[in-house]
C-alpha cells in the first residue's frame, strides 16, 4: 500500500494536472478506510506555497441528481472556510465534521443564523490549487454514471482541481448492463421482430436478444470514452490482508483474553477469510464483532471450554457470515438445519449416497473445514445469531453441552470410550462371546461331551434363551441355536474394561491368542483391501513393516497419526489398497451414531449402502447380509462393551 499512497501523493504534488485518478477495488476491501486513515492524512500534511492542502470528501451513495453533489460540495467548502469552526476543530483535534453537524450548520446558514460574526474569506473560498476532491462510491449513485463523470470533468478540465475517484468498476459494469433491463428487452425484441429475425432458429432467442441489447444500448463504450478523457491513471487497491487483519484485531485490546486467542489463531482467520472467495473486510469485521459476543458469553458460562471448540466456533462464525451476508446462499440453507447431527447426516447423504440436493452443504464443509479436524462443526446458536441478530441462550447452552461432549477427549481416543447420551442399555438377554481365543465351540448340548456344531468368534452377539449346568442355550442372528459355556458369555449390560485370558478351553482345538490391545488398531490385507479396526492409523500400518508411499482420502493427504476412514487409499511398494474400516459406514474415520443411522436407513430401504461402505458395515461375521445385529454391534462398541475387531 505504500506504493499506492506514494503514487497518489505524486499526483497531488504535480504542478499542473488536467485529469483525475481512480482507485478501483472490491466492495468491503477497505478503500474508504484507506482514504480516511492514510491518504487524507498525508495530503493534509502537504504544504503548497505556504498553504496546507485541504481535502473535500463526498460519498455519492444514494445521490439522485447532480444538484445534490453541488450542495454537498458547497456545504463542505463553506464550513471549512468558517474560521471559528476551523479554530474549534483545531482546538478539539477534530479532523472531520460529523454528518449531522454539517446538516445543522447548513440549515443555520439557510435560515440566516450566522455561526460566527466574521465574514467569509473569499480569497480562500476561490482558491482551487490547495483543494483535493474525493468522490467515493461512484457505482452506488442513483444518477447515470456518464453524467456524473461529465460533471466531475468540469472541476478537472477547467479548474484543474486535483480529483480522486474511488469505485468498484466490476459492480459499475454490472449496474450499467442491468439498468432498465425490461425496457431494453422489449425494444430489442420489437426491433428483431420488425427486421424479421425473431423467428429464425439459427441462434437461440436469448442470445439474439442479448446481442441486440448490447448493440443498441451498450454504454460501456461511452463510459470508456469519457473515462479515457477524465481519468489519467487507475490504481488497483489490493491490500495486504494479513497487515489489515492485524489492525482489526487491535480494536479488541480491551479484552486481553479475547485478543490473545484471536492473535494465536490469526492464521485460521486469514485462511477462512481467503476461502470465502471475497475480499470484503467489512463482513470480516462484522463477523469478528459477532465472535467477540460469542467468546465473552462462552467465557462467562463455560470458562473451561475446549480450545478446539473455540477454534471451530471462530471458523464457523466467519464462514457463516460470509455465506449469508455476501449473498452466496439463501438464509434457508442453514435455517432448516437444526443441529450438528443433522448437519453431519446431510454430509453423509451428499458424500456417500451422492445426494446432490445437499451439494451446497458438502461444498461449505469441504471448503471451510478442509484439513481441520473437528467432530462438532455446526453451531445452531451462531447461525441463528448471524441470521436474526438474536442471541438465543437456549440454543447456546444446548450447543455448548453437545460440543463439549463431542470433543471431550483427544481425536484418537478409542471410540468405545465415547458414550453418546441418547444410547440406552440393550436388552438383558443379549450376550456376546467374551473369550480372548479366536473362537469358542457351539455345541448340541450343555457340555463338552456334545458334538460341536460350529465355532463362534469372539464378540459374536447371541441371545441366551436358557441355562443348564453353567451352559447357555443361545440363538444366533440367523436363527441357529446351540450351547455355549457360560464362562465365555457376558451380558451386554456388563461393561468389561479388561480382557482376562481364561483357562485353556475344555472343548479343545482352539489356540490362545493375545488379547486385543486397548488401541483396537489391528488390520489385515485381503486382496485389494485393508481391513482395519477403529483406531488404525497410517503409523500402525508402517509399524508392521509396510513401506507406505501415500495415504489419501478424498484428495487430501492423511497424516501418520490421523485415523483412517473407509474408502481411504493406501499405496505401498507392494500395491494400492482401499481401506475398509470396520464400523465406519460413512467414511469419516469415526464410529458413531451416524453409522448406526445409515445402517437403519439401509434396512428400511431409505438408502442403499454399497461397495467398501457395505463391507465396513458388516460386523456380524456369521451373516453375509446387513441386519439389526450389525447396528447392535456398533451400539455395544460405543457403550464400551466390546471391541470391533478383524
Amino acid at each position: 500500500m505504500d506504493d499506492l499512497l506514494e503514487s497518489v501523493l505524486d499526483y497531488v504534488r504535480s504542478d499542473y494536472t488536467d485529469y483525475a485518478i481512480m482507485i478501483n477495488g472490491e466492495w468491503g476491501a477497505g478503500k474508504t478506510y484507506f482514504w480516511n486513515s492514510q491518504i487524507k492524512r498525508k495530503i493534509e500534511s502537504l504544504i503548497l506555497n505556504g498553504k496546507k492542502y485541504k481535502t473535500i470528501y463526498m460519498s455519492l451513495y444514494g445521490i439522485s441528481n447532480l444538484e445534490e453533489i453541488s450542495k454537498k460540495i458547497f456545504i463542505e467548502t463553506t464550513q471549512l472556510m468558517d474560521k471559528n469552526l476551523r479554530k474549534y476543530m483545531a482546538t478539539h483535534n477534530q479532523t472531520a465534521i460529523p454528518e449531522y453537524a454539517k446538516t445543522s450548520l447548513d440549515m443555520a446558514n439557510f435560515f440566516g443564523v450566522s455561526s460566527n460574526g466574521e465574514k467569509m474569506d473569499y480569497d480562500e473560498f476561490f482558491s482551487v490549487q490547495d483543494k483535493v476532491l474525493c468522490f467515493d462510491d461512484l457505482e452506488r449513485a442513483n444518477v447515470d454514471v456518464i453524467d456524473i463523470l461529465g460533471y466531475i470533468n468540469n472541476f478537472v478540465e477547467h479548474d484543474h482541481i486535483k480529483t480522486i475517484i474511488i469505485c468498484n468498476e466490476k459492480e459499475l459494469a454490472t449496474k450499467m448492463k442491468s439498468e432498465n433491463l425490461e425496457m431494453k428487452t422489449f425494444i430489442a425484441t420489437y426491433l428483431l421482430d420488425k427486421q424479421g429475425e425473431l423467428n429464425n432458429n439459427d441462434i437461440p432467442m436469448v442470445e439474439k436478444i442479448k446481442d441486440r441489447i448490447e448493440k443498441v444500448f451498450e454504454r460501456t463504450n461511452d463510459y470508456e470514452r469519457i473515462k479515457e478523457k477524465l481519468i489519467g491513471e487507475t490504481f488497483e487497491y489490493a491490500p495486504k490482508f494479513d497487515y489489515i487483519i492485524n489492525g482489526i484485531l487491535m480494536r479488541y485490546e480491551s479484552n486481553s483474553s479475547l485478543v490473545k486467542f484471536l492473535r494465536e489463531n490469526s492464521s485460521l482467520i486469514m485462511t477462512t477469510f481467503k476461502r470465502s472467495g471475497t475480499r470484503n473486510l467489512r463482513i470480516l469485521k462484522q463477523a469478528l464483532n459477532d465472535f467477540k459476543k460469542i467468546y465473552e458469553m462462552t467465557d462467562k458460562f463455560y470458562p473451561n471450554t475446549n480450545k478446539l471448540v473455540l477454534q471451530t466456533m471462530l471458523i464457523f462464525t466467519i464462514a457463516a457470515s460470509f455465506e449469508i451476508k455476501a449473498g452466496k446462499i439463501t438464509k434457508e440453507k442453514f435455517k432448516n438445519i437444526e443441529n450438528n447431527e443433522e448437519y453431519k447426516s446431510i454430509l453423509v447423504s451428499s458424500r456417500v449416497l451422492m445426494d446432490n440436493r445437499q451439494f451446497y452443504i458438502k461444498e461449505f464443509d469441504s471448503s471451510y473445514y478442509y484439513n481441520f479436524k473437528a467432530d462438532f462443526r455446526f453451531f445452531k446458536f451462531i447461525e441463528f445469531y448471524i441470521r436474526t441478530r438474536i442471541f438465543d441462550m437456549k440454543l447456546f447452552k444446548k450447543d455448548m453441552v453437545d460440543a463439549e461432549m463431542a470433543s471431550s477427549g483427544e481425536r484418537n481416543m478409542p471410540a468405545y470410550k465415547k458414550l453418546p447420551s441418547n444410547l440406552t442399555e440393550a436388552d438383558g438377554d443379549l450376550h456376546y462371546i467374551s473369550s480372548n481365543y479366536d473362537s469358542v465351540g457351539l455345541r448340541t448340548g450343555p457340555g463338552t461331551g456334545y458334538n460341536k456344531i460350529t465355532s463362534l468368534k469372539k464378540d459374536t452377539l447371541v441371545a441366551v434363551v436358557g441355562w443348564q449346568n453353567g451352559w447357555g442355550n443361545v440363538q444366533l442372528s440367523g436363527g441357529q441355536t446351540g450351547w455355549v459355556t457360560g464362562e465365555y458369555l457376558t451380558k451386554v449390560n456388563q461393561i468389561v474394561d479388561n480382557y482376562v485370558i481364561p483357562n485353556q478351553p475344555s472343548d479343545g482345538g482352539n489356540t490362545p491368542v493375545n488379547p486385543p490391545s486397548t488401541e483396537n488398531s489391528n488390520f489385515k490385507i485381503e486382496g485389494n483391501n485393508i481391513i482395519a479396526e477403529p483406531e488404525t492409523t497410517v503409523k500402525h500400518i508402517k509399524d508392521k513393516g509396510n513401506n507406505v508411499i501415500s495415504a489419501v482420502k478424498d484428495g487430501v493427504n492423511i497424516g501418520d497419526n490421523d485415523l483412517l476412514g473407509t474408502a481411504a487409499v493406501i499405496t505401498t511398494d507392494k500395491g494400492t489398497y482401499t481401506v475398509v474400516k470396520l464400523g465406519d459406514v460413512n467414511g469419516d474415520g469415526l464410529i458413531d451414531i451416524i453409522d448406526m443411522a445409515l445402517i437403519k436407513r439401509h434396512l428400511t430401504n431409505k438408502t442403499v449402502i454399497s461397495g467398501v461402505y457395505y463391507e465396513a458395515a458388516q460386523l456380524d461375521k456369521e451373516n453375509n447380509e446387513l441386519d439389526i445385529i450389525d447396528m447392535a454391534l456398533i451400539k455395544r462398541f460405543l457403550l464400551g462393551k466390546q471391541y470391533i475387531s478383524i
